[in-house]
């Protein structure tokens, strides 16, 4: 659901009375026997427009109905429009209830809060936003927290001297970073490098701080080893006399290349990510 349509308020409020389970793949050889139960089940046969289905199933996973996130073959159906396209999906699973059992009613939580990790756990939380006029699921933030490790740790010790470090011993953090309705197979981060420079930075009585800054270049598994670039610049605070890290907040931007079939070149999509650390 990472910046897809589902995550729209209406639409998770509509999808509260269920379980929601996602598969990706590239053709019907590829599906798991329950998920082509279903599949076969629905008989769609040259009905589907597009390349993503969406099913209701009752309490005791029998088929019940089907239909996709929008009308026509692509999100020009509906203008590219982020909020229309929730009202669609927002549409089709109210109706498609009214053919269920009313479930049990039980008071949901309203409040939006961030993911925070479990208590006594350390680590940062990314938040990522894009720059693309034209794709309404670019627009939608993205939230992931990452627990630290002691990698990041040792990598981020404040630096009596300045010194180099592999963006890579942050790649867990740094793999977070990449345009969100992609599906698994074609949209995973595989692999991070560059050189980020850590500084000392001097200290106020309270705090030692240190400045990371440097390039980082990213590449996708998306079959073509897509790449790309952007800055990183952070500042990390340390306790007086101590070398482990306390705190850190930083800033990544970036363009993302994305492949566009109607044009030789690709379209130069805006990343730019804030990480914070946790608990701040």
């Amino acid at each position: 659901m990472r910046g897809s349509s589902l995550s729209d308020r209406s639409v998770t409020k509509a999808l509260e009375s269920f379980i929601v389970c996602v598969w990706n793949g590239a053709n019907r050889r590829e599906m798991p026997t329950d998920v082509r139960a279903i599949w076969d089940a629905a008989d769609l046969g040259r009905r589907v427009k597009n390349n993503i289905v969406l099913f209701v199933l009752d309490r005791r996973g029998a088929f019940v109905d089907w239909f996709q996130p929008f009308p026509g073959k692509n999100p020009s159906s509906l203008g590219f429009s982020s909020r229309r396209q929730a009202e669609y999906i927002r549409s089709q699973i109210e109706r498609i209830k009214k053919r269920l059992p009313s479930p049990r009613q039980v008071k949901a939580k309203t409040e939006l809060t961030l993911p925070e990790l479990a208590r006594g756990k350390r680590g940062v939380r990314v938040m990522l936003s894009l720059d693309s006029p034209r794709m309404s699921s670019y627009k939608a933030p993205v939230v992931e927290v990452v627990e630290i490790a002691a990698t990041e740790q040792t990598a981020l010790a404040y630096p009596k001297k300045p010194r180099a470090i592999d963006a890579s011993s942050l790649g867990r953090w740094l793999r977070q970073i990449y345009p969100p309705a992609i599906m698994i197979r074609s949209g995973q981060v595989t692999s991070v490098s560059g050189q980020l420079q850590l500084t000392a930075a001097g200290s106020n009585g309270e705090h030692r701080y240190a400045t990371l800054t440097g390039d980082v270049r990213m590449t996708m598994d998306d079959g073509h080893g897509t790449t790309f670039s952007g800055t990183l610049e952070a500042v990390v605070t340390y306790a007086p006399g101590v070398d482990a890290m306390r705190t850190f907040r930083g800033v990544y931007e970036g363009i993302y290349p994305k492949p566009d079939r109607h044009r030789r070149r690709p379209q130069e999509i805006g990343l730019r990510a804030v990480i914070e650390s946790l608990p701040e």
